[in-house]
């Protein structure tokens, strides 16, 4: 039994591929009281950010980003560029520190997979079911409620990254429209679908699926199929995996006779999630979970600035009550720090009945986790083998990531200290961005990072940024003026200069 925790916030947890709980709702602040409690940024309005002991000067962001033309009109796109710095300059910092990595706090990062695998087990142990049908039971399942058609198609997968920006996904977009473009020409959907689709389980088939039922498949891909005739290809369009086309390829009337193995499988599969949605809705009762008032508008506004400072009282305060427990902000909190920034986007501006729903998906998830581990599963030998395997292999995974763009082995130039290194590497990485090279992205992975080492981000500076920014419109293509060649000492890349750093 696998459960797969979403993507998106109109997705739901899914059992066997079938949604189970319906996502949808978090919070917002309604108290002004709440919002003052917020972190204050420096004073100094020529340090854009600190991290670590290492400052991002407004000299160094005008000279990045008149460099490469790049000249801002909105501080979100130096406040974006900040970050970036943040998190590479965190991870370099940790590097330097222990080379293998071994000191990344990944608690947060990790504890999702952790306890999707301690609920999974719970629920293999706890939730039963009889998938045992006779071939009388089968057929009257089938006249009380004869299937659909039976439908094959054939699909190609571009798959999205978890942590995707909007610009990725409008490149998929565009290379889909692209591909469908020569699909309609006459190329061969099977050619095509064998030298893009990312579905590694039939792009060798020319992305054929086979025959399916209703339910078999994601319900994204299931929706466009029924919805076309044999031989019409779909427009792009997007699952939680990616950018898909999808072509029918054939569709036959189902009979009983010739379907049985199929349907078969169908009829467990209903079974199980009925099982489980049955479980889930009774945990609800059972455990009187309940929604606190103004719940939603403050995991919105959370949402809105994941790295506001609140104090305990604030972190304390009770989301999601339960019978013998709560969901609370600091929860909350800790779930949306482990978010991409899309994902925080939809929920500041998603309806309040889907901040309402996915605070009690987050509350059923809490009281499952309870659950299991009052049942020990955490201690079990396999458990516990499961959570090293998976510490090491995100180690080696972060290992490949930050020696590709050289922030873990950092080799200090002639006449230059690991700490000087560190900031000439950070500031090459930001002109890479600038430039459209994309390097990797740690949003996601520097939570616990952020929470180790001090770092914060000068609105001020920031907005000062913005001011001298918009005074070279017109003239970032010539060479920078003697006002930012003057004021940095050295070359860009060692002008950073050590910082307590904030906390």
């Amino acid at each position: 039994m696998t459960l797969n925790f979403p993507t998106s916030i109109e997705q739901g947890i899914k059992v066997h591929d079938t949604t189970v709980i319906k996502l949808g709702k978090i919070f917002q602040i309604v108290s002004a009281s709440l919002i003052s409690l917020f972190a204050c940024s420096d004073s100094n309005d020529s340090i854009v950010a600190n991290a670590a002991g290492h400052q991002l000067s407004t000299d160094q962001v005008v000279e990045a980003l008149a460099r490469q033309n790049t000249l801002p009109t909105q501080p979100e796109i130096i406040e974006v560029l900040a970050d970036y710095w943040i998190d590479y300059t965190l991870i370099g910092e940790l590097s330097l520190q222990d080379s293998l990595l071994t000191n990344f706090d990944l608690d947060l990062i990790l504890q999702q997979e952790l306890e999707e695998e301690l609920i999974n087990r719970y629920l293999d142990l706890t939730v039963e079911f009889d998938t045992t049908f006779s071939a009388e039971q089968l057929l009257q399942a089938w006249d009380e409620a004869p299937p659909s058609d039976s439908i094959r198609a054939a699909h190609i997968l571009l798959e999205l990254p978890d942590d995707a920006t909007n610009t990725q996904a409008d490149s998929l977009i565009e290379l889909a429209s692209n591909l469908k473009k020569r699909l309609d020409s006459g190329e061969s959907f099977g050619n095509i679908a064998r030298q893009y689709s990312d579905d590694t389980g039939n792009a060798s088939r020319g992305g054929d699926l086979g025959f399916f039922l209703p339910g078999m498949l994601m319900p994204e891909l299931e929706d466009v199929a029924y919805s076309l005739q044999v031989g019409q290809l779909s427009e792009p369009f997007f699952s939680t995996s990616g950018v898909h086309l999808l072509r029918v390829l054939d569709r036959r009337t189902m009979d009983f006779q010739s379907s049985e193995t199929e349907f078969r499988q169908l009829m467990i599969e209903r079974t199980i999630n009925e099982a489980y949605s049955l479980f889930l809705n009774d945990l609800i009762q059972t455990k009187n979970i309940r929604i606190s008032p103004e719940s939603g508008s403050i995991v919105r506004e959370l949402a809105r600035n994941t790295e506001t400072d609140l104090n305990n009282a604030a972190l304390n305060r009770s989301l999601v009550n339960y019978s013998d427990g709560s969901f609370t902000v600091q929860e909350g909190l800790d779930f949306l720090r482990t978010l991409g920034t899309d994902l925080l986007e939809q929920i500041a501006t998603v309806p309040e009945e889907t901040l309402d729903q996915l605070l009690m998906d987050l509350a059923q998830s809490r009281v499952l986790v309870d659950l299991a581990k009052a049942e020990e599963i955490q201690l079990t030998e396999d458990y516990l083998a499961h959570q090293d395997s998976l510490f090491v292999n995100f180690i080696d995974m972060l290992k490949i990531e930050t020696d590709a763009i050289g922030l873990r082995m950092i080799i200090p130039r002639t006449n230059e200290t690991s700490h000087e290194a560190l900031d000439r590497i950070v500031l090459q990485l930001l002109r890479e961005l600038l430039a459209g090279r994309n390097p990797p992205s740690f949003g996601q992975i520097t939570v616990g990072a952020r929470q180790q080492m001090p770092w914060s981000i000068n609105d001020r500076a920031v907005l000062a940024t913005l001011e001298r920014l918009n005074e070279l419109q017109g003239f970032s293509t010539n060479p920078l003026p003697d006002s930012i060649t003057e004021s940095t000492s050295r070359p860009v890349e060692e002008n950073i200069t050590d910082s307590i750093g904030v906390n």
